[in-house]
Protein backbone atom coordinates (compact mmCIF):
# COMPACT_ATOMS: atom_id res chain seq x y z
CA UNK A 1 0.00 0.00 0.00
CA UNK A 2 2.65 2.13 0.82
CA UNK A 3 4.45 1.91 -2.09
CA UNK A 4 1.62 2.36 -4.32
CA UNK A 5 0.89 5.47 -2.35
CA UNK A 6 4.80 6.85 -3.60
CA UNK A 7 4.21 5.92 -7.08
CA UNK A 8 1.16 7.44 -7.16
CA UNK A 9 2.77 10.57 -5.50
CA UNK A 10 6.16 10.43 -7.90
CA UNK A 11 4.14 10.32 -11.30
CA UNK A 12 1.50 11.81 -13.70
CA UNK A 13 0.47 9.29 -15.59
CA UNK A 14 -2.14 6.82 -14.25
CA UNK A 15 -0.38 3.52 -12.85
CA UNK A 16 -0.75 0.19 -13.74
CA UNK A 17 -0.13 -2.22 -10.98
CA UNK A 18 -0.07 -6.07 -10.76
CA UNK A 19 -0.67 -7.72 -7.20
CA UNK A 20 0.26 -11.70 -7.14
CA UNK A 21 -1.68 -13.79 -4.25
CA UNK A 22 -2.36 -17.12 -4.14
CA UNK A 23 -4.68 -20.04 -3.95
CA UNK A 24 -4.32 -19.30 0.03
CA UNK A 25 -6.43 -15.85 -0.43
CA UNK A 26 -9.59 -17.91 -1.03
CA UNK A 27 -8.51 -20.94 0.77
CA UNK A 28 -7.79 -21.04 3.92
CA UNK A 29 -4.97 -23.05 5.78
CA UNK A 30 -4.51 -23.93 9.12
CA UNK A 31 -0.68 -23.31 9.34
CA UNK A 32 -0.61 -20.53 7.60
CA UNK A 33 -3.24 -17.97 9.03
CA UNK A 34 -0.70 -14.74 8.88
CA UNK A 35 -0.12 -15.74 5.24
CA UNK A 36 -3.73 -16.59 3.84
CA UNK A 37 -5.08 -13.35 5.91
CA UNK A 38 -1.88 -10.80 3.47
CA UNK A 39 -3.05 -12.64 0.96
CA UNK A 40 -6.72 -11.98 0.93
CA UNK A 41 -5.70 -8.26 2.19
CA UNK A 42 -3.94 -8.09 -1.04
CA UNK A 43 -6.50 -8.94 -3.43
CA UNK A 44 -8.95 -7.03 -1.84
CA UNK A 45 -6.04 -4.17 -2.16
CA UNK A 46 -6.78 -4.60 -5.35
CA UNK A 47 -10.39 -4.83 -5.47
CA UNK A 48 -10.34 -1.36 -4.02
CA UNK A 49 -7.15 0.30 -5.79
CA UNK A 50 -9.11 0.20 -9.06
CA UNK A 51 -11.85 2.59 -7.75
CA UNK A 52 -8.94 4.91 -7.27
CA UNK A 53 -8.61 7.50 -10.46
CA UNK A 54 -5.06 7.61 -10.86
CA UNK A 55 -4.74 3.70 -10.65
CA UNK A 56 -4.98 2.80 -14.78
CA UNK A 57 -5.20 -0.55 -14.61
CA UNK A 58 -5.02 -3.64 -11.77
CA UNK A 59 -4.31 -7.08 -12.17
CA UNK A 60 -4.47 -9.50 -9.53
CA UNK A 61 -3.53 -13.05 -9.91
CA UNK A 62 -3.52 -16.07 -7.72
CA UNK A 63 -1.46 -19.03 -8.39
CA UNK A 64 -2.07 -22.28 -6.81
CA UNK A 65 1.45 -23.55 -5.43
CA UNK A 66 4.39 -23.01 -7.87
CA UNK A 67 7.34 -25.49 -8.39
CA UNK A 68 10.10 -23.74 -6.44
CA UNK A 69 13.51 -23.71 -4.19
CA UNK A 70 10.88 -22.75 -1.30
CA UNK A 71 9.90 -26.44 -0.98
CA UNK A 72 13.17 -27.96 -0.95
CA UNK A 73 13.70 -29.95 2.15
CA UNK A 74 10.33 -29.99 2.79
CA UNK A 75 7.94 -33.12 2.98
CA UNK A 76 5.57 -31.32 0.05
CA UNK A 77 4.61 -33.12 -2.88
CA UNK A 78 5.21 -30.34 -5.81
CA UNK A 79 4.70 -33.19 -8.71
CA UNK A 80 1.31 -30.96 -9.62
CA UNK A 81 2.46 -27.73 -8.70
CA UNK A 82 2.90 -25.08 -11.28
CA UNK A 83 6.15 -24.50 -13.57
CA UNK A 84 7.25 -20.83 -12.62
CA UNK A 85 8.38 -19.93 -15.54
CA UNK A 86 4.66 -20.72 -17.13
CA UNK A 87 3.52 -18.88 -14.45
CA UNK A 88 5.34 -15.58 -15.60
CA UNK A 89 4.54 -16.02 -18.85
CA UNK A 90 1.06 -16.50 -18.06
CA UNK A 91 0.65 -12.92 -16.01
CA UNK A 92 2.75 -11.30 -18.78
CA UNK A 93 -0.33 -12.57 -20.95
CA UNK A 94 -2.26 -11.44 -18.36
CA UNK A 95 -1.74 -7.95 -18.44
CA UNK A 96 -1.47 -6.96 -22.01
CA UNK A 97 -5.26 -5.91 -23.26
CA UNK A 98 -7.52 -3.15 -22.71
CA UNK A 99 -9.10 -3.55 -18.79
CA UNK A 100 -9.27 -1.51 -15.30
CA UNK A 101 -9.66 -4.63 -13.55
CA UNK A 102 -8.73 -8.25 -13.97
CA UNK A 103 -8.77 -11.34 -11.44
CA UNK A 104 -7.13 -14.60 -12.14
CA UNK A 105 -6.53 -17.84 -10.75
CA UNK A 106 -3.83 -19.78 -12.06
CA UNK A 107 -4.99 -23.62 -11.06
CA UNK A 108 -3.33 -26.71 -11.48
CA UNK A 109 -3.79 -30.03 -12.49
CA UNK A 110 -4.32 -29.41 -15.36
CA UNK A 111 -2.04 -26.35 -15.87
CA UNK A 112 -4.25 -23.50 -16.69
CA UNK A 113 -5.59 -19.95 -16.60
CA UNK A 114 -8.74 -18.85 -15.29
CA UNK A 115 -10.32 -15.18 -15.40
CA UNK A 116 -12.90 -14.99 -12.67
CA UNK A 117 -13.45 -10.82 -13.06
CA UNK A 118 -12.72 -8.49 -15.53
CA UNK A 119 -14.33 -4.93 -15.67
CA UNK A 120 -13.52 -1.72 -17.92
CA UNK A 121 -13.18 1.86 -17.06
CA UNK A 122 -16.73 1.89 -16.66
CA UNK A 123 -16.67 -1.09 -14.02
CA UNK A 124 -18.68 -2.98 -16.31
CA UNK A 125 -17.70 -6.79 -17.09
CA UNK A 126 -16.07 -7.34 -20.55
Amino acid sequence: MMLVQRLKASTSTPLKIMLITSSSQYIPRALEPAYCATKSGLGMLGASLVRDSDIGKVLVVAPSGIDTPFWAGTDEDTSTMLDADWVAEQIVKLSSGAFKYKYAKLLRSPARSEITECMDSNFQPI
